[in-house]
């Protein structure tokens, strides 16, 4: 599941460096946080995402926004993420 194979640059989110893909599951070991499991999706009115930062303190942040287009689920999570990063 967590054996990665690179699918190319980020298109979405520059936040995915090098954005990969397991068995069901987006990766990326390269990033500013450290290594990253999770996944990003939405639908008609909602966007959700949710991500594993094992080398940030073993966090796991999830977010669910019942808004389409307005609130990016996957940037809520970033900023989460960012500011767990900034902590003392």
């Amino acid at each position: 599941m967590t054996t990665l194979v690179p699918i190319g640059p980020a298109a979405e989110s520059a936040r995915w460096r090098t954005p990969s893909y397991g068995l069901g599951i987006m990766g990326d070991p390269d990033s500013d946080l450290g290594r990253l499991w999770g996944h990003t999706g939405g639908g008609p009115g909602y966007t959700a995402s949710a991500v594993h930062a094992p080398d940030l303190r073993g966090v796991t942040v999830c977010a669910m926004c019942a808004f389409e287009g307005e609130v990016d689920a996957e940037q809520v999570v970033f900023t989460v993420l960012d500011t767990l990063r900034r902590a003392p």
